[in-house]
């Protein structure tokens, strides 16, 4: 009901209405049942980042997620893309997708055109590369980056590894944009992508706004 008054522009977007369509689509599709409850809750975490962009302020924002959409529907991926594009569409702006497989990205594209209904207020780039290297490219302020393009496997060292060298690529975005967000995804008992990130964020005083499956910190 939500969207389609918004679609039909019988209300303006407002984030408690938000909030309330928010929790009752996407709580049970993004908290696995125990005992993976904790592990797996990537409600609190994207909850938290919408809350955070929308205290910013009320739209137009720029969002940059490293590690597109793949399966429709496959929520323990947590849809990172969909959701982003939704918002956007809800609140306004633009979301940049930045993923190494061409087939990734095609997917992508024809999930978030079958499945988040368009409002005209979100615009969607796809970017073929290597995220190290395209994200010294954004040469634009940005709200949020979302860093989330290797699996976590049975060794998890590589994906720490490449999200520390993703992190290290944002100094340039960093500088163009005063109180960035910073979200990293798959994080768990002192092991994931966001670990490295997260000891220097904690060490250099920067806020750190949830420690969970999903870290989120801003840049001072």
């Amino acid at each position: 009901m939500f969207l389609r008054n918004l679609l039909l522009k019988k209300i303006s977007p407002d984030a408690h209405s938000y909030f309330v369509y928010f929790e009752k689509e996407y709580k049970d599709k993004l908290t696995f049942p125990y005992p993976w409850d904790y592990y797996s809750d990537r409600y609190n975490g994207f909850r938290r980042i919408f809350e955070t962009l929308l205290a910013k302020k009320p739209g137009d924002f720029t969002i940059i997620e490293t590690g597109t959409l793949r399966t429709k529907d496959q929520w323990s991926d947590g849809q990172s893309s969909r959701l982003f594009y939704e918002f956007l569409n809800i609140f306004g702006g633009k979301l940049i997708t930045i993923d190494i497989d061409p087939k990734a990205l095609s997917v992508c594209r024809r999930v978030l055109g079958q499945s988040v209904r368009k409002t005209g207020r979100a615009r969607l780039q796809l970017v073929l590369g290597d995220s190290r290297t395209e994200l010294t490219k954004i040469d634009e302020p940005v709200d949020l980056v979302y860093l989330d393009s290797l699996d976590v496997g049975d060794d998890p060292e590589p994906a720490m590894q490449h999200a520390l060298q993703e992190f290290k690529s944002l100094d340039k975005i960093v500088q163009r944009s005063p109180g960035l967000l910073v979200a990293i995804d798959d994080n768990r008992d002192n092991i994931g992508k966001g670990k490295y990130p997260l000891a220097w964020a904690k060490n250099s005083g920067q806020q750190i706004l949830h420690d969970g499956y999903q870290i989120l910190f801003r840049m001072r």
